[in-house]
């Protein structure tokens, strides 16, 4: 078997180094030597870098569409990764690859919640006119199929600024919802129409989808 940085025509394959030899200070020392080469790299190759980034495309493009920035284009997005990809080749001294796709995840998490505060933070609601959480809306959250810490504290965030944003009527529709009940048991419950009831639903969608964009 030939040595994880085989040259094959010219140039170095990724693949090799991930099929013949999955250890990380192998993958990331290949990398972040490929990144450092730029588009003009030693071998004389075209697009050396966009070489690298299509093995983390796939969690650029998850990242871009889970945490949405208003204004922010994929290909501006994918700029914005690309330091960050290379500060975390040059920084991670860590063991193994899971925990260097975590470390990369967390790091890139941060960047777009970055980019989130520094285009939207005009939009926010004065923290002075957020409310506590009260049990519902804590129930809320816990069943929500949170994946990482700072989805939950996201969802916490958003939570309370919705909560903020909506009437008494509003809450309580939104709580009924969330409790299980039906459009018409909701109205029965709180004596009022069904349209009633669905204009209150349809009102606190718009306002959580404008507090997710502007948070």
């Amino acid at each position: 078997m030939g040595k994880a940085n085989t040259m094959v025509g010219g140039s170095i394959k990724i693949k090799e180094i991930k099929n013949r030899d999955e250890s990380i200070d192998n993958i990331r020392e290949f990398l972040l030597m490929r990144l450092k080469q730029g588009p003009q790299g030693r071998d004389g190759g075209n697009g050396k870098q966009e070489e690298i980034f299509q093995r983390y495309r796939p969690l650029i493009i998850k990242l871009w569409q889970r945490y949405y920035v208003s204004g922010l284009e994929l290909a501006d997005w994918e700029q914005e990764a690309r330091p960050v990809i290379l500060r975390v080749l040059e920084l991670y001294r860590g063991d193994g690859k899971d925990q260097f796709s975590g470390f990369l995840k967390q790091s890139l998490v941060n960047r777009i919640l970055d980019l989130y505060r520094a285009r939207q933070a005009h939009k926010r609601i004065p923290a002075e006119k957020i409310g506590a959480l009260t049990p519902e809306s804590e129930e809320m959250l816990q069943e929500q199929p949170w994946r990482q810490p700072e989805e939950l504290v996201h969802g916490h965030f958003c939570l309370r600024q919705l909560i903020a944003a909506c009437s008494p009527f509003e809450r309580q529709v939104l709580i009924s919802y969330n409790q299980g009940y039906s459009t018409d048991e909701v109205a029965e419950r709180l004596r009022c129409t069904k349209r009633q009831v669905q204009s209150a639903m349809g009102r606190s969608r718009r306002k959580m989808l404008e507090i997710i964009q502007a948070s």
